[in-house]
């Protein structure tokens, strides 16, 4: 079962203070209204819950213009990412008033998430994040909000699970609005898949294999497009981490995790899982 903690009863966390203090700040300064809010979504099957068997996710919602008074489209986009192994995972769904769900990511991570609280380390270029990234476009009439459609940049698919569900689910448990569209029993599945990998494999050997397994070789099994977003972003996930860890320089950790690493074992799942899709039309 899923329980929802309210970010500011579960803790003091500097990392949302540093969120709230940019989201107030880019507000002033652009003249936007934000609807805005923190909270936790955690999952363990202990009665009494610790640290090591509990899947841990941070949602931050912020949305700004739902009316599309000044942008000519009305986008999002939802990120996430995985911190030190599955101890944590981030989810944003965020709305700017901007044109294109690049411009977006790029603002967003500039100016609110910045690299103090993201943990970003490298430069934002050309979308090369440690967030998994999918986006669509958001209608609100006053009473009912509803996600839709699709990102040309990044698609609108986290793994088999359209984003606009899983954003639909996260902005439903913020409470934010009378009525959340779509409604789907969707989006939940698949945070807590998401939990239960976290609090199964966080900090073993194993956990960014299974990342592997539920974004990569689980498109591969249901014949969906691989973004290649989507596999930079664990690329860099795995090397921040291990860099951190390690205490080595980030672009060396890169190229290690690209020869040897992550970026070998990617390659090796997606042609063994091809080759055992094959045999099995073949039979």
């Amino acid at each position: 079962m899923i329980q929802k903690f309210d970010a500011k009863t579960a803790g003091a966390n500097p990392q949302i203070k540093l969120w709230e203090r940019n989201l107030n700040k880019y507000s002033r300064q652009n003249r936007l209204n934000f609807i805005k809010r923190a909270f936790y979504l955690a999952k363990s099957d202990n009665p009494t819950p610790s640290p090591e068997d509990t899947g841990l996710v941070l949602v931050r919602i912020a949305l700004s213009d739902l009316e599309g008074r000044l942008s000519s489209e009305i986008k999002y986009v939802i990120l996430q990412t995985y911190y030190h192994e599955g101890d944590l995972s981030t989810i944003d769904v965020v709305r700017l008033p901007l044109d294109y769900h690049m411009d977006i990511v790029k603002e967003y991570l500039e100016k609110i998430l910045t690299s103090d609280i993201s943990g970003q380390v490298i430069p934002f270029n050309s979308g090369y994040t440690r967030f998994l990234t999918a986006g669509g476009h958001v209608k609100f009439d006053g009473e009912t909000i509803k996600f839709y459609d699709s990102s040309i940049s990044f698609s609108n698919w986290f793994s088999i699970y359209d984003v606009n569900e899983v954003s639909s689910y996260l902005v439903s448990e913020s409470e934010l609005f009378k009525n959340v569209q779509p409604q789907s029993e969707k989006g939940k599945e698949y945070v807590e898949i998401c939990l239960d990998i976290m609090r199964q494999h966080k900090l073993k050997p194993e956990f960014y294999s299974q990342l592997i397994d539920l974004y990569v070789l689980e498109n591969i099994r249901k014949g969906r497009e691989i973004m290649p977003n989507i596999l930079y972003s664990l690329h860099l996930m795995k090397s921040i981490d291990r860099a951190i860890k390690e205490g080595k320089d980030i672009y060396q950790v890169l190229v290690e995790e690209h020869v040897e690493g992550i970026g070998r074992e990617i390659i090796v799942s997606i042609v063994g899982r091809i080759l055992e899709e094959r045999l099995k039309k073949q039979e």
